[in-house]
């Protein structure tokens, strides 16, 4: 594996930094309809449009869809900020990136309403110093603008950022960016993240791990 020096790290929200899955599906249930347990991973990754459009038993006009898609939000941000669900390990990996000068980031298909009123609970606000959610792109993933925007915004070559993500759509878009992506499990199996550069189990393992004792350059664990 090449050697380089690593300046930022881009981290997806939903499923990566939170577990927020339980709270998008309440949220979908309450205003639309119920997915089951076996559809779920097929929903998790999508936009929240896209979302109802998927539980919808009837046709939805997109000014129908949009309303809906506030109504989640609200909801969403709300469960998240009284769960508060932060995955483990997660703040002790990115306090360690900050003690290594690595810039941080979020690239999320969330809102900025969920996202920040999470981050404000958890008191992580400030060690992102940018936050690029679906109002501030074109595509939401599995298009590379949202990666491309933060990129683009935090000025560093692309060739010394990476991205973390927990679902193939969101890999996807990373290396559509042409990110070097990390994907963690938790959401998806490891085999359906299969075209991800680097898989951990969790972030645990991520910190524990070679590739990173290492200063994120040489083989991994």
């Amino acid at each position: 594996m090449e050697d380089r020096r690593w300046q930022a790290a881009i981290f997806d929200f939903d499923g990566v930094l939170v577990n927020s899955g339980d709270a998008y599906r309440t949220a979908l249930t309450q205003h639309v309809g119920e997915v089951s347990s076996e559809e779920w991973p097929n929903v998790y990754g999508m936009t929240t449009r896209e979302a109802i459009r998927y539980a919808s038993p009837n046709e939805l006009t997109s000014t129908e869809v949009n309303e809906i898609g506030h109504q989640i939000d609200r909801s969403v941000g709300e469960i998240l900020v009284r769960l508060r669900p932060q995955r483990e390990g997660a703040l002790e990996l990115l306090t360690a990136l900050r003690k290594r000068d690595v810039r941080l980031a979020i690239a999320s298909s969330a809102s900025h309403l969920a996202i920040d009123a999470t981050l404000e609970s958890l008191g992580w606000s400030d060690l992102f110093e940018l936050i690029v959610a679906r109002e501030d792109a074109p595509r939401a993933k599995p298009y590379p603008d949202l990666y491309a925007r933060a990129v683009e915004q935090l000025r560093v070559p692309v060739s010394a950022c990476w991205a973390v993500e927990d679902t193939d759509i969101g890999v996807r878009a990373a290396q559509d960016a042409k990110l070097f992506t990390v994907a963690l499990g938790g959401t998806q199996s490891r085999e359906a993240l299969g075209r991800a550069d680097l898989w951990f189990a969790d972030f645990q393992s991520f910190h524990a791990s070679i590739w990173f004792a290492n200063g994120l350059t040489g083989a991994p664990a």
